[in-house]
């Protein structure tokens, strides 16, 4: 695991209250959902995911992207 991925399971866990079984299936979802966009040249809705996903700002995408 990364400190991206961690950071963001703790935020879940912590703020929504999820278990780590349901916090590190709804990553999975968003990262398949990113990866999807990615492969699509869907790039203008990425940041939308990330907010209407996991309730997040913008800055955490930069943790789905690869390098």
């Amino acid at each position: 695991m990364d400190y991206g991925h961690d950071t963001i399971l703790k935020i879940l866990m912590e703020r929504d209250g999820l278990s780590e079984l349901n916090a590190e299936n709804i990553i999975e979802d968003v990262s398949r959902q990113i990866e999807e966009c990615l492969h699509h040249g869907d790039l203008d809705i990425l940041e939308d995911i990330i907010a209407d996903e996991l309730g997040l700002e913008p800055d955490f995408l930069e943790y789905f992207l690869p390098i």
